[in-house]
Order: C-alpha cells, then sequence, then structure tokens
C-alpha cells in the first residue's frame, strides 16, 4: 500500500479527507490526518456554514445536519486519540 504524504494537503484538503475517512475500516489513515490537522493546529469543523438567505425551516434542517455531523466527527476524533494512546503504551 503506498503510504500518502498528507502533509502536502491544503487545510480545507485534509478536513475534507479526515470527514471522508472511515476510522473503523482505515485507523491508521485516520491517525496520520488527524496528527497532521492537529500539528498544523487546524480548528477542525468549527466554523458554522456560510448559508445566504435560506428560509428558516430550511436553516433548521441544515443546523440539524451540521450538529449531527459535529457529534459524529468528535466521536471519530475521540476513537482515533485512544488509537494513538494505545499504540504509544
Amino acid at each position: 500500500m503506498i503510504k500518502i504524504d498528507y502533509a502536502q494537503y491544503t487545510n480545507e484538503e485534509l478536513e475534507d479527507v479526515w470527514q471522508q475517512v472511515d476510522d473503523n475500516q482505515y485507523p491508521t489513515r485516520a491517525i496520520d490526518i488527524y496528527l497532521v490537522m492537529y500539528k498544523r493546529k487546524i480548528e477542525r469543523f468549527d466554523n458554522q456554514p456560510e448559508f445566504s438567505s435560506i428560509e428558516k425551516e430550511l436553516m433548521a434542517y441544515l443546523e440539524e445536519e451540521y450538529q449531527y455531523q459535529q457529534r459524529e466527527l468528535s466521536a471519530k476524533e475521540n476513537r482515533i486519540v485512544k488509537l494513538i494512546e494505545n499504540r504509544c503504551q
């Protein structure tokens, strides 16, 4: 398997691959991405998405989806940190 150099990725590309990687199937890849993001001090996923003039109902739906995604990504981060800790022991 080819080792991917995530250091060459932009911050936006890192955030994109972080969202897409399945940490259960590819834990090493998820760790690699997370560590590059951590070293760069990327404030991942903390900014609300920018919306123009969308109806309130749609905004509520998008906010709910955004919050769901944030919970999922935080859970992924917790799993990866535990994997890193276990490998360091």
